[in-house]
């Protein structure tokens, strides 16, 4: 059973990225922090076949938000496990992220999709879907 791992704090956010995966006839498991998340990818192992994440989201729950989808990210990547973020990073004041995954992309050769600009989640979706036909 392929299962994608969906990381949102935001209820909101999350129902929406739900939708769509739901709407693609994805199987997902869904963590709102960073604790639960590595729980939960733990516990699944390589049944875990993509990552669709935010991110800003809390380490642990009731914690301040921080930029915690950079250590999912990484560690997908490292991992050959596709991964596509989606994150508003306009939002949080932070237009790191383009020179991230630049670099990320040049150390490892594996392209990374992202959507920087309001949170599109059906685009997100798409791009990692398209990363499965890659295989």
């Amino acid at each position: 059973m392929k299962i994608i791992l969906l990381i949102e704090d935001k209820p909101e956010e999350m129902a929406k990225a739900k939708l769509i995966l739901s709407e693609k006839g994805c199987r997902f498991v869904s963590a709102d922090n960073l604790d639960d998340a590595m729980r939960v990818w733990s516990k699944l192992g390589n049944k875990i076949y993509g990552i669709l994440t935010d991110l800003h989201f809390p380490e642990r729950i009731g914690e301040k938000e921080t930029a915690c989808g950079f250590a999912v990210v990484t560690r997908a990547v490292r991992m050959g496990i596709p991964v596509s973020i989606c994150t508003d990073v306009n939002h949080h004041f932070c237009g790191y992220l383009k020179y991230f995954m630049e670099d990320i992309e040049m150390l490892t050769h594996q392209n990374v999709p992202y959507t920087m600009d309001n949170k599109n989640w059906q685009q997100a979706v798409q791009k990692l879907i398209e990363q499965f036909k890659e295989d």
